[in-house]
């Protein structure tokens, strides 16, 4: 019975880190204009998942993104670095 319970209780803190399987999601980032925007976009990508393989295309100002955090998370996260996005429709 304790096993059942802290298995749940694990389960549940791993939503709390707004984790999920890996994904790849592309998000249009239309402020980005430089390497130093590129920088600032990958850091804020890292600062929710570190591990998170991110593709910046400032041409196309989108990013790439292959990660297991929540794409809500990678987005406010993107937010409060200065950079609004949203997630690209195919």
């Amino acid at each position: 019975m304790t096993f059942r319970l802290l298995e749940g209780l694990a389960l549940s803190n791993r939503d709390d880190l707004h984790l999920k399987e890996q994904q790849m999601v592309t998000l249009n980032v239309p402020d980005m204009t430089c390497g130093h925007c590129a920088k600032a976009v990958t850091e804020a990508v890292k600062s929710v998942d570190s591990n998170a393989a991110v593709n910046v295309d400032l041409e196309t100002k989108t990013v790439q993104i292959d990660s297991q955090s929540a794409d809500a998370a990678v987005i406010q996260a993107l937010d409060a670095a200065g950079y609004p996005s949203d997630v690209k429709s195919a």
